[in-house]
């Protein structure tokens, strides 16, 4: 509700406490929130006063003031920016109160029944910001249970997101709309929540998930016109992948969003602080920290520019903000002196301005041709070290040659530091010769690559680094990739292809799945779906299935029901 929408109270001030009542400022399912004034502390307060149903007996009564007197007590313990603080509870003439924080702002509700969306820097400011208050309730082992729009306040001196109504239990009698009525409100309600299942943690990270996604695209992912087709989209994860609704989502918040909507809460995001760092690998012109190093490290690159007399490009000026929090050195701010202008121009930059403008490329037969074929051969031959060493005495001779950066990529990949081959990949575009070195040594990136995505499911950040690495060629290879044995790669190959938009084409994913999946559910649900698919080309691996009988009963049965309902 819009705690500032306000009206005027009839009647005498009402007290509850030793809180006087000022004003009305809203009314919601569980009661309605006053303007109260604090003559203690001599300070606003926002009052919520729970309606309580007439007709519920004394025993219920009862169990339900222990329980909120209790959370209420848990709740005031906590201690964010980005939580509304509890102050007080209690009782007044057999109504229960909470006493909070009054928020000068608007809810984010509001502000998207305003707005529609946001705009991708500001939705992850929100979300962090919501992310790191539940992040300490949480090591509070206290669950919100309610992250919605209506309960996000966005304070307007700071712009801070806040989040309210902790130590607010859902009254058994605040029931939800009732069937075959038209929502008057979006429902956030993770599935185990729905299904009536004990909730932790997790639950509030889908209830984010569904948040971010409505600030991104200005559309609620599963919101139908009843509660219960509402309910059953968000059981069954019916919904339009974020970057169908918002083309200029960055993969990584893509990623994030749908890790925090995942129906089983095992695939779900685990915890606010596996959201957050997923968050910050966002690039940083859209308010994450990936892509542009800061602190130390980027100030130390200005030593290399300073030398080299180069001049940043336009986007450098996007990221300088990125670089104000850094611990400089005094000599972190340059001057250069344009030779037709005659004027200084301050540099704040990040290393990936190192790699601007590029010497030639070597001969094979020069010191540093040998030493980038040392470099290759040893990476061949699985031998890390001896590649690392040939491709640092290669950068300490000149550290802007592709080559050296190739083998850099592909030794990050092999340690799983998949930002950083990123990185090293993206420096080696700036180079002179660099596009075509990349495009000449792309498909061995792309089999370390490989290597990596065998081994499980794949992290946003290696996903956004095979996307980064598509080509011509490489999307065929990747394209091969559905059809591998292997089911993590398999897999993996098929979010790679819809995080770039591409078409995917699922029926020899299930095929494989039939023949290669470890369980029994994964091959019946391959059956499944290629019965919805209805495609031709499943007939002889659904009959070779089949065939197998009681080698693999339930999915032969199976198998043999789908092709006499699907493929007479």
């Amino acid at each position: 509700m819009d705690i500032l929408r306000e009206k005027k109270v009839d009647g005498p001030r009402q007290r509850f406490g030793r809180y006087v009542v000022v004003r009305a400022l809203g009314k919601g399912a569980m009661g309605e929130v006053y303007l109260a004034h604090d003559p203690v502390l001599d300070r606003k307060v926002a009052l919520k006063v729970i309606a309580i149903d007439p007709s519920l007996d004394r025993a219920t009564r009862e169990e339900y003031f222990k329980r909120f007197s209790y959370e209420a007590q848990a709740s005031a313990r906590l201690n964010h920016p980005s939580i509304v603080a509890v102050y007080d509870a209690g009782e007044h003439n057999g109504l229960p109160w909470i006493a909070f924080q009054y928020v000068e702002g608007e809810t984010l509700e509001k502000l998207l029944g305003r707005r529609g969306n946001l705009p991708i820097k500001r939705c992850m400011a929100f979300a962090l910001d919501i992310a790191s208050a539940l992040e300490h309730a949480h090591g509070w082992k206290i669950v919100h249970r309610d992250v919605k729009p209506a309960n996000i306040l966005i304070e307007s001196s700071t712009g801070i997101a806040k989040l309210a109504d902790f130590g607010i239990v859902k009254a058994p009698w605040a029931a939800m709309t009732q069937e075959g009525d038209t929502l008057g409100s979006p429902g956030y309600m993770s599935p185990e929540q729905i299904d009536g299942a004990e909730l932790d943690e997790r639950a509030d990270i889908f209830c984010l998930g569904v948040v971010l996604y409505q600030m991104i695209s200005g559309k609620h992912p599963f919101l139908r016109d009843t509660v219960s087709s509402t309910a059953y989209a968000t059981c069954s994860g019916a919904y339009a992948p974020l970057r169908e609704v918002a083309s200029n989502v960055p993969p990584a918040l893509d990623w994030a969003v749908r890790k925090c909507l995942a129906i089983d809460r095992r695939k779900r995001t685990g915890s606010a602080a596996e959201l957050i760092s997923m968050l910050k690998t966002v690039p940083a012109h859209f308010g994450g920290l990936g892509k542009y190093p800061t602190g130390k490290n980027a100030a130390k690159n200005l030593i290399g520019i300073a030398k080299r007399g180069m001049r940043p490009p336009k986007f450098v000026m996007r990221i300088i903000p990125a670089l104000k929090k850094a611990d400089r050195p005094r000599w972190a701010t340059i001057f250069f002196r344009g030779s037709l202008a005659g004027i200084s121009v301050i540099v704040c930059i990040t290393g990936i301005n190192l790699f601007m403008n590029s010497p030639s490329l070597p001969k094979a037969d020069s010191v540093e041709g040998r030493l980038v074929k040392q470099c290759t051969d040893a990476l061949e031959k699985n031998n890390r070290d001896a590649g690392l060493e040939a491709c640092t005495k290669l950068s300490s001779i000149n550290p802007l040659y592709p080559q050296s950066l190739i083998v850099l990529a592909r030794i990050m990949i092999r340690e799983g530091r998949y930002d950083d081959a990123a990185n090293a990949l993206n420096r080696i575009i700036q180079l002179k010769g660099g596009k075509k070195t990349l495009k000449k040594e792309r498909m061995k990136i792309l089999l370390e690559i490989c290597r990596q995505m065998k081994k499980g499911p794949a992290p946003a950040p290696l996903l956004d680094l095979t996307a980064f690495a598509l080509f011509a060629d490489g999307r065929r290879l990747v394209r091969s990739w559905i059809t591998d044995t292997n089911h993590w790669l398999r897999w993996n190959a098929v979010e790679v292809l819809k995080m770039s938009n591409m078409e995917v084409d699922m029926v020899p994913v299930y095929i494989q799945d039939l023949s290669f999946a470890g369980s029994v559910q994964a091959r019946i649900a391959a059956v499944d779906r290629l019965g919805e698919i209805g495609d031709k080309r499943a007939i002889p691996a659904l009959k070779k299935v089949k065939a197998l009988d009681q080698n693999d009963p339930l999915v032969s049965m199976e198998a043999g029901k789908i092709l006499d309902e699907k493929f007479k």
